[in-house]
């Protein structure tokens, strides 16, 4: 089975961090990362320019992979676990959008919705459903490009993390409590 080396990057306001790793059999290996203040100099509004210095700084610090997963803010999104009436995948993404649209804090037609399916019982289906601005992707994958790189998935920025949490079998029926410390 072939592997390749993927790029994680989180880009906040005023900073990057970034991990490139590639998937063995017996797990993950991380490869590099960095952790950077974006210049003073660069605009957060300037994309372009965002996207190029991040690109140069991935190639300096020995950066290969092309394919790249960016984070978006939680802040951005609207995430909501629902049981829809059906186990047919078919049914979901108009299931999904319905149930989403009417929840949005912003006009629905600038939204974009996906889901996943994490759970089937006989005749319903859990899935976990997200809706995020589109120009907050537009954005995401405008410093990407600019950058040199494929966007291969957006993710949650501290979704890795909740999910973990309620994995963990100490934690099922009981509230946890995560808290990110990073530079934000």
């Amino acid at each position: 089975m072939a592997t390749r080396n993927l790029i994680a990057i989180d880009f906040s306001h005023r900073r990057l961090r970034a991990i490139e790793a590639v998937a063995h059999r017996g797990g993950i290996k991380l490869l590099r990362s960095l952790s950077e203040e974006v210049p003073g100099e660069i605009a957060h509004e300037d994309v372009s320019a965002l996207g190029r210095w991040i690109g140069r700084r991935l190639r300096q610090r020995g950066f290969t992979a092309e394919n790249a997963i960016l984070s978006v803010n939680r802040e951005h999104a609207v995430t909501r676990r629902l049981t829809l009436p059906t186990t047919k995948p078919d049914e979901f993404p108009s299931m999904v959008s319905l149930s989403l649209k009417k929840d949005l804090p912003i006009d629905s037609d600038q939204a974009v919705i996906d889901f996943i399916e994490f759970q089937r019982h006989e005749t319903s289906s859990e899935v976990l459903a997200c809706a995020i601005p589109r120009d907050v992707l537009a954005r995401v994958v405008e410093v990407a490009e600019a950058a040199g790189l494929n966007v291969t998935a957006v993710s949650l920025r501290c979704f890795g993390t909740a999910k973990l949490l309620g994995s963990l079998p100490e934690n099922q029926g009981r509230n946890a409590l995560a808290i990110d410390l990073g530079a934000g």
